[in-house]
């Protein structure tokens, strides 16, 4: 995979969603977030995995650069904790 992208965004996740045997019939993030919620664990799990793909990337920056804010936008902001828990889960504690 190589780069962030084609781990931590929303095309990502379908991908992971499709590739690990999900039957997406949804073509967005925000369907498949649905799903997830829905109870599907495969759709949970592609969510989970951007989440700390992307958590362990944002530690790093962190980490080197010190910034103040990070700010996160794009669809799998929409969601929520689907994502954005294990996303704290990797990112440094203040």
């Amino acid at each position: 995979m190589g780069h962030l992208e084609a781990i931590a965004s929303g095309p990502a996740v379908l991908a992971e969603y499709r590739r690990s045997g999900g039957r997406a019939t949804s073509s967005s993030t925000a369907e498949l977030a649905e799903e997830a919620r829905d109870g599907d664990a495969l759709a949970r799990e592609a969510f989970s995995k951007a989440g700390r793909a992307l958590g362990s990337a944002l530690g790093g920056v962190a980490n080197l650069l010190s910034p103040e804010v990070i700010v996160l936008g794009g669809g799998l902001v929409e969601a929520g904790d689907l994502w954005w828990q294990y996303l704290e889960q990797r990112s440094p504690k203040n």
